[in-house]
């Protein structure tokens, strides 16, 4: 479905602001503004389609542990940043558990010891009996006899050794879970939503609280399937198909604030709605500030036809009002001089830092205001300067 074209103001309405603003100019002073070429260039027609602001990450963060919830640090609107805490759940019993195993790893330790204590004296027993048997002072029994000792005494030793293990991992697990009771954010983002209260039971895998990320966002676009034939895909030899979306020719209006973004890079989803006869085109958004939001809605511009000539405005230009759209001329006064002439257009999509007209009162070639526009009236005398030419320079 299309966007809706503003309709262009009446003559009427420019006839009477045409009369007020010739009384107006008769006693002001030429008004300094800045202006730009119109345009005229082929290029392939945009389609306007519809489009909605969403967040690349949504995530319910939960708890890994059960447990009683004894804080919670955020409320809905926070910001928080990766590793900020946002509740955290009581520890008691995990502290005293984690105390036990601290325990059980000191005697672990101290049966180390003596289990190593025990083996170094085996070792020296056999030493001295196979002197002896050098010596023929002790039999073959004795021998055998030592050598078991010193074997048992390193089995021993080994048995300690591995206790002492498990509980150093004992320990250390039970040091995970404590700190698996602060739960913390896994991305920069805004709470929006939080689950939980001081004093209530969280099981495992419990939600807390819901973060968005903000800071960037998606553009989500249903784009009819008659443009798909036009858009990047990879082709049967294994390169990839050249198409609007691959260069850049999608541009994104905010409902909301009338902002207009160029899509340099857009995603495609190669499945078909069966409802709308849709796809779905995707690109990634900078939003500094935050000033979009997750659920906006916008209006997309997608390339669709052939390329074919367009007169192109500066965005600076534009004038959106209620009536419609219109644009500040320079012409000549009654006098002769230069003066400003507003002039109807009919805005058709935003192309980079222009706007593509369909018709309207303003030619190839014309100049317009993009800097000025908003304190002019129909006949104001006024002294134009180029918008690239700084205005200490002028004449």
């Amino acid at each position: 479905m299309q966007t809706p074209h503003p309709r262009p103001p009446t003559l009427a309405l420019l006839l009477l602001a045409t009369i007020c603003g010739e009384a107006f100019s008769a006693q002001a002073p030429p008004a300094r503004v800045r202006v730009a070429t119109v345009l005229e260039e082929t290029i392939a027609p945009r389609r306007s389609v519809t489009a909605e602001l969403r967040s690349p990450r949504i995530a319910d963060v939960a708890s890994v542990e059960p447990g009683i919830v004894s804080e919670v640090l955020v409320r809905e609107g926070d910001s928080v940043v990766a590793g900020d805490v946002v509740a955290r759940l009581t520890d008691v019993r995990l502290e005293l558990d984690l105390a036990i195993a601290r325990a059980s790893l000191a005697a672990a330790e101290a049966e180390i010891g003596e289990r190593g204590a025990e083996e170094r004296q085996a070792i020296r027993d056999l030493a001295l009996v196979e002197e002896s048997r050098a010596a023929l002072a002790a039999n073959q029994r004795e021998l055998l006899d030592a050598e078991s000792r010193r074997e048992v005494a390193a089995a021993r030793l080994e048995a300690a050794r591995r206790g002492g293990a498990v509980e150093r991992a004992r320990i250390a697990l039970l040091e995970q879970r404590i700190r698996d009771l602060s739960i913390a954010a896994p991305f920069d983002g805004v709470v929006v939503d939080r689950f939980v209260e001081v004093g209530q039971w969280l099981p495992p895998g419990g939600a807390v609280a819901r973060i968005v990320e903000i800071d960037r966002l998606e553009a989500w676009i249903s784009v009819p399937q008659s443009v798909f034939d036009r858009t990047d895909r990879p082709a049967s030899n294994g390169s990839t198909q050249e198409g609007p979306f691959d260069r850049g020719g999608v541009s994104l209006r905010i409902d909301a604030t009338g902002e207009i973004l160029d899509l340099d890079a857009v995603r495609i989803v190669p499945e078909v709605s069966r409802r709308g006869r849709t796809f779905t085109a995707i690109g990634t958004i900078a939003n500094p500030g935050r000033r979009l939001l997750p659920g906006m809605s916008a209006t997309a511009y997608v390339p669709l036809g052939e390329p074919r000539p367009w007169l192109l405005v500066p965005k600076d230009a534009m004038v959106f009002r209620d009536g419609g759209a219109s644009v500040w001329t320079i012409r000549p006064g009654r006098e002769g001089e230069p003066a400003a002439i507003p002039a109807p257009v009919e805005a058709a999509f935003p192309l980079g830092d222009r706007w593509a007209i369909r018709r309207g009162g303003v030619g190839a070639g014309e100049e317009v205001v993009v800097e000025g526009n908003e304190r002019l009236m129909p006949m104001t005398p006024v002294a134009p300067i180029a918008a690239n030419r700084d205005e200490s320079s002028s004449p």
